[in-house]
């Protein structure tokens, strides 16, 4: 599933296993971030509005006030959305509410601090933003999982992915993408032969990473191999989505130009979206 927006109408597309299809389309506010949630797409949009699509069926919702924008979205489960940007939104698709979850209930400054991306990755809830924040969220509790200020620098965390026993980061610092790993209070970096200037997205696959930026690569920080040159993809990368459904296990790659990449870590399908 991936959803797009013209600013001034969005719409859902499915893959179907041979193509995308678009199964809904909508008049409406700029769509920001969506996640798949049980049988339910959801999006958030500007000016506080949110979008629950089944099938062809859109739903508008109400989103807080001044909930600004929301840049990330996560299923917790079937029933639950968890959105970020100013702060944190709890969203019930079967009762159709909206809670407002703050950082600073569970004691972690938040000023300037906005939620770029929320991850689910190995059980894990990773919500990743500006000026250093990394948290792991558990619903009725979150843990920083590093000291803003032993980091000595200010990053902005976009992407999140755990293999094996690291959790790998992504983001962007002064306009250059990294990629790290939590060490301590702090992180350590590692080698990413990316330079575009917006941060990487990540995935994991098997034994290896597999980060989008200008261009795609897999494997491990020494390790990397390209998959897809800077001269193929259309634009750069700005999502990726693990399919654990297929054997063996596959990540679909997505252009800010309208195209999908399949890749099992080697053989790579391009399929364009629309």
């Amino acid at each position: 599933m991936c959803v797009a927006t013209t600013r001034k109408g969005n719409a859902v597309y499915v893959f179907n296993g041979g193509g995308w299809h678009e199964a809904a389309a909508w008049s409406g506010n700029e769509v920001t971030a969506a996640c798949a949630c049980g049988d339910a797409v959801v999006c958030a949009a500007l000016d506080d509005q949110a979008y629950l699509v089944r099938g062809a069926e859109v739903t508008p919702l109400k989103l807080p006030e001044q909930s600004d924008w929301i840049y990330g979205a996560a299923a917790l489960s079937d029933d639950v959305a968890l959105l970020g940007g100013a702060g944190l939104f709890v969203l019930s698709v079967t009762d159709q509410t909206v809670q407002r979850r703050r950082l600073s209930e569970f004691n972690i400054s938040r000023p300037g601090r906005d939620v770029l991306r929320i991850v689910r990755t190995a059980g894990r809830t990773i919500v990743l933003g500006k000026k250093n924040l990394l948290v792991e969220y558990h619903g009725d509790s979150a843990v920083e999982l590093v000291d803003r200020k032993a980091i000595g620098a200010e990053l902005f965390f976009f992407g999140a992915a755990q293999l094996g026993p690291d959790l790998w980061l992504t983001g962007s610092s002064n306009l250059r993408p990294f990629l790290a790993r939590p060490a301590g209070n702090t992180v350590q970096f590692d080698d990413v032969p990316l330079t575009a200037k917006s941060p990487p997205v990540l995935a994991a696959l098997a034994d290896e990473l597999l980060i989008g930026g200008e261009r795609l690569l897999a494997g491990k920080p020494g390790q990397w191999r390209e998959l897809v040159a800077e001269t193929t993809a259309a634009e750069t990368f700005i999502g990726m989505t693990p399919i654990t459904s297929s054997s063996p296990h596959r990540v679909c790659a997505f252009t800010s130009g309208g195209t999908s990449y399949f890749t099992d870590g080697h053989a790579v399908t391009e399929i364009d979206v629309f």
